[in-house]
């Protein structure tokens, strides 16, 4: 894969960064927006294309947390868990997280919008050591993702 060129564009009150690669299929446009100023989205651009010209680009995931949880993590983490454990964490993501959180892309899981998460069941009456034990829950689920590169941006 080599880079050809990239561009930035403002798209309303964000800049929105544009570049190509050569595929096996061809030529594809790819892209990353949402930048708050030209200084950041040229930064990412240009992080970008070093690490494309540097074989260690990842491309932008767009896996749902939901799906991650449920089709990728949950799986994985059958051998090292109790079965009671297992049991807890698939209600727990079923019953909270998916209604909730479940249909935001791993990069949109803020510590602000997990906060507000966890404030919103605390609303609707579960005990502080359930929450506790979702947030536990999560926090190992979002490290695995992060340490294979799910949540990164780029």
């Amino acid at each position: 894969m080599t880079v050809q060129r990239g561009f930035l564009r403002r798209r309303g009150k964000t800049w929105t960064a544009y570049w190509y690669t050569d595929t096996v299929e061809g030529r594809r446009q790819q892209s990353k927006g949402g930048f708050t100023s030209h200084t950041s989205a040229q930064a990412f651009l240009t992080e970008a294309m070093a690490a494309l010209s540097g074989g260690v680009f990842a491309e932008p995931v767009k896996v749902r947390l939901g799906e991650y949880l449920i089709e990728r993590w949950l799986p994985t983490r059958e051998l090292s868990l109790r079965p009671s454990t297992l049991s807890s964490y698939e209600v727990a993501i079923k019953r909270h997280v998916l209604p909730a959180i479940g249909e935001l892309k791993i990069q949109q899981v803020t510590p602000d919008r997990l906060d507000r998460f966890y404030t919103q069941l605390s609303k609707q009456g579960l005990s502080p050591k359930t929450i506790r034990n979702i947030h536990v829950m999560l926090h190992k689920a979002l490290h695995d993702a992060m340490r294979k590169n799910l949540g990164k941006g780029l």
